[in-house]
């Protein structure tokens, strides 16, 4: 089967939770023998060399470029050009079927191009993208918004977007975003003409697109792949205290500050925070957080590293996190994980079972349990070994084909 995959971003870049299970799907099927082809927003020219260590070397990239990266989830809405292009990359690569891993960077319209071209399509729903421009559902005060006005959405995006803008064009900026807003909702319920499948990995994405007025009939549960099969750990790591980690982006919404703010009231225990792009980056949050004594590290993409250094991940995060890549990277490598009472999060941890909630936003309430933990490590090793099994992902692809397959053939009566 002839498989065409969309993405907003890849190699040389580095990748992150949706770009990461749309490569590894990638490398599964190039694996088995199947045709893939890649249409993505991309300014670089990813090397042989890197291809060939990820397992990609077979596969064929259509690459277009874009502008600034903070205006597009704007300008992202409707692209004619990239619609042009990807309409092209259709008639020659000729695919059975095209699965969309994310619009942004593209353009809202490709669905579209898809559908009158005859092909059918999978939509993989790994935000809240469809109903929300900037697909957090955090209003410009990082609180958790119930869906706004295309005004309310224009704040949001430029306070967040264009944080250092002269006060008075924060004033008008609004305005200025609601031409391309308001189409922007035409475009999404287009989607849901177009589109003949939407895969979300977890109940409660699924659940909150149809609280919010996306309908969800055509929708099936898949939960992301494992990206190898299970680790065991070493455990503890240190008879004076656990060793706790964070590992993703450094922004508002992921909770760092509230991890800093909790751990500022610890001892005896360590933190490992990794995820900063350069040096002046690190120095920039030393500066910001003089009172930490937090481990800075720099993304790297050896995660295994990571894990054998840690008790505990811990995930703080203040939005409604979907199905959170690096929690499947602790199950499988038997971390057991810390995070927010919040979205797919809370779906994934069962409390006191094989990890531990708490209150979203409470630093106070992170360092109790963090406390509680170092003093009773027994309970450590107690997690770990309820951690349950996740699909592999030889698994994950199994379920995607039998979709496919559904569809190519609905699509040849």
């Amino acid at each position: 089967m002839k498989f065409l995959f969309t993405l907003h971003n890849f190699f040389p870049e580095p990748l992150f939770g949706s770009e990461t299970v749309c490569v590894r799907q990638m490398r599964e099927l190039l694996a088995r023998g199947d045709e893939v082809g890649l249409f993505c927003a991309s300014n670089k020219t990813v090397s042989i060399q890197k291809l060939t260590e990820e397992g990609l070397q077979d596969l064929k990239i259509y690459r277009v470029g874009f502008g600034p990266a903070r205006a597009q989830v704007l300008l992202s809405v409707w692209k004619p050009h990239v619609e042009a292009a990807f309409s092209r990359v259709l008639e020659e690569f000729r695919p059975d079927i095209v699965i969309f891993h994310h619009l942004v960077r593209l353009s809202m319209g490709l669905p579209g191009r898809t559908r009158k071209a005859g092909i059918p399509s999978i939509y993989y729903l790994h935000d809240f993208y469809p109903v929300c421009p900037s697909y957090s559902l955090l209003n410009h005060e990082n609180d958790l918004c119930s869906g706004g006005s295309p005004i309310d959405c224009g704040r949001c995006l430029f306070s967040s977007r264009f944080p250092t803008l002269p006060g008075f064009v924060h004033g008008i900026a609004p305005f200025l975003a609601v031409p391309l807003l308001i189409p922007r909702r035409f475009l999404s319920e287009h989607l849901l003409q177009d589109v003949d499948l939407f895969v979300s990995p977890s109940a409660f994405l699924r659940d909150k697109l149809k609280e919010l007025g996306f309908n969800m009939e055509r929708c099936r549960l898949i939960p992301y792949p494992a990206g190898s099969r299970p680790i065991e750990q070493e455990q503890p790591k240190s008879t004076e205290g656990l060793t706790l980690g964070y590992l993703g982006k450094i922004s508002p919404k992921k909770g760092v500050s509230i991890l800093v703010r909790a751990f500022e009231q610890l001892d005896s225990v360590r933190l490992i925070i990794r995820g900063f792009s350069d040096d002046s980056e690190i120095r920039r949050f030393r500066q910001e957080n003089p009172r930490s004594n937090a481990i800075l590290e720099k993304f790297c993409s050896d995660r295994s590293e990571f894990f054998r250094k840690i008790d505990v991940l811990i995930v703080p995060s203040v939005w409604y996190e979907n199905q959170p890549n690096v929690i499947i990277e602790a199950f499988i490598h038997k971390v057991p994980v810390i995070c927010s009472d919040l979205g797919g999060m809370a779906e994934m941890v069962r409390d006191g079972a094989w990890g531990i909630v708490f209150r979203p936003g409470d630093a106070r309430d992170l360092a109790e349990k963090v406390r509680t933990l170092n003093e009773n490590p027994s309970e450590v090793s107690r997690m770990k070994a309820a951690i349950p099994d996740w699909p592999t992902i030889d698994e994950h692809v199994n379920t995607l084909l039998e979709a496919a397959n559904l569809l190519v053939q609905a699509s040849k009566k």
